[in-house]
């Protein structure tokens, strides 16, 4: 079996209008399929809710699960919504990776992870995914609402289930293992990029990460999962594995292609 693979995260930001209850990017969900299919890289494919999810899951305080403020049965009944619209959004994917000619298997997160607090988690069962791709399967997989023993119930961000992942795979004996996080800015910057003085990283070492992550400004994709903060906190646990990390566009055709096949383009790079 191929020890070589790549876990790919299709960032919420990305394949959902992020201003738009409910709605997703079907043209940018359509392409970058096409654009893996094209690449011919074994993956796992790690999506995010965007709009599907954070409106809800802010309004009710579930990000870091039981809330005082908000009524048990109010966060309960918002917990079914987001697990419903999310699978919803799921299912788009599905999709749209069907019709790229990709052979995905769909893993709810909440059907084979217990958390116990923030960064921990109890149980996990994530050998069918390993099963998967010894299979030649593309195991799809989303970040959702899980059960949690700390605080009965929490977000699971994409973002740390790649790094959950990555762990996973090593033990596994994945010897070449890339990450690649898809959102809609070309890479990370010191502040929003949409200021014209936002300064641009290109290529960073983790110590270069760590010494700047406290000033970096919230981003475009500022959201319930702690937007570009909380992925850079996650990108840092990652390189502790040794395993390199990227971010690019998704929203620019050909970006993720080229990256994936070794051509030049834009991105920002994050090594050990």
């Amino acid at each position: 079996m191929n020890r070589n693979i790549v876990i790919i995260k299709l960032g919420g930001a990305a394949i959902t209008i992020k201003d738009q209850e409910y709605t997703p990017d079907l043209e940018v969900i359509s392409r970058v399929f096409n654009e893996i299919k094209e690449s011919g890289c074994v993956a796992i494919i790690v999506h995010g809710a965007g709009s599907y999810a954070h409106p809800i899951a802010r309004k009710y305080n579930l990000r870091n699960g039981r809330d005082e403020k908000v009524t048990l049965s109010d966060q309960r009944s918002a917990i079914s919504r987001i697990r419903m619209s999310v699978t919803k959004l799921h299912l788009l994917l599905l999709e749209a990776a069907d019709q790229a000619g990709l052979n995905t298997f769909s893993v709810p997160i909440s059907a084979i992870m217990v958390s116990n607090g923030p960064e921990l988690e109890t149980s996990a069962y994530y050998e069918v995914i390993h099963e998967a791709l010894s299979q030649e399967f593309v195991p799809i997989i989303f970040g959702d609402m899980v059960f949690d023993t700390e605080n009965q119930f929490r977000v699971v961000s994409g973002d740390r289930i790649i790094r959950l992942l990555t762990k996973f795979l090593q033990v596994k004996g994945y010897s070449d293992i890339e990450v690649i996080f898809g959102t809609n800015v070309d890479g990370l910057y010191d502040r929003d990029p949409k200021y014209s003085d936002a300064k641009f990283y290109s290529k960073m070492t983790k110590s270069q990460l760590d010494e700047i992550k406290n000033q970096i400004g919230e981003s475009l994709t500022s959201d319930i999962t702690g937007g570009m903060k909380g992925k850079i906190t996650e990108i840092i646990q990652i390189l502790d594995l040794e395993v390199n990390v990227k971010i690019i566009n998704l929203m620019k055709p050909d970006f993720l292609l080229n990256l994936l096949t070794n051509k030049p383009t834009i991105h920002s790079e994050f090594t050990s």
